[in-house]
């Protein structure tokens, strides 16, 4: 469970990405900087730790490189970074905004829902202590997996039409927009077709050739 939850949550945090960096006035520059930011942030911690247990025989050589790095790259990340997220330009998120729970919010009324009635309760399943598991039931089970695949299907076929349009993709796949209801209907499908005992009349799709065409489904 603890992999499933997961697995959905990180698919809805790159889908808040993506309304962020497309819908609203978030840089695609602080996408790219906080990658920097980050790894220089991380850099700085290590050589912390290892200098305060230099009898760890694992930090001795890759701290040398780590230093190096540090050295030669430390002042212009953090001028940038004070650049882009001032004043003191120490994000804990590409967007400045830590809070997951915020950045749904930045993103829409839709976003925000979502959060709500996925997001913020699979968070009970990946995080430590025993919210999401003490007392837990079979059918308990059952219904945590069925709103991480929920949030799943919601989520993924809307962001691959945020990506077609920004690649303007949509100017050469036809019926786009059809293909993408295809796939947010035919994921149900599926689930239904499997609760049910019944032939799975999709299976094509685990095997298909980049060249089959989609059938239409009524």
């Amino acid at each position: 469970m603890q992999a499933i939850a997961s697995c959905s949550r990180s698919i809805f945090e790159l889908y808040n990405d993506l309304l962020l960096l497309t819908g609203g006035e978030q840089r695609a520059e602080r996408f790219r900087g906080f990658t920097e930011v980050e790894k220089l942030r991380v850099a700085r911690e290590r050589v912390t730790f290892y200098a305060a247990h230099p009898e760890r025989p694992e930090g001795q050589e890759p701290m040398a490189e780590v230093r190096a790095f540090i050295q030669a790259e430390g002042p212009r990340i953090d001028a940038e970074a004070r650049r882009m997220w001032p004043p003191n330009g120490r994000p804990r998120h590409w967007s400045g905004i830590r809070r997951a729970s915020e950045r749904a919010q930045a993103a829409g009324v839709e976003c925000e829902a979502l959060y709500w009635q996925y997001y913020a309760f699979l968070s009970w399943y990946v995080h430590t202590a025993s919210v999401g598991t003490m007392g837990l039931r079979r059918e308990d089970l059952h219904t945590a997996i069925a709103s991480a695949l929920e949030l799943v299907r919601q989520t993924v076929p809307t962001g691959f039409g945020i990506v077609a349009r920004e690649l303007r993709l949509d100017a050469v796949i036809d019926d786009l927009e059809a293909k993408l209801q295809f796939l947010r209907r035919v994921f149900f499908f599926r689930l239904t077709a499997l609760k049910l005992g019944q032939p799975d009349r999709f299976s094509f799709l685990d095997d298909a050739e980049p060249d089959q065409q989609t059938p239409e489904v009524t």
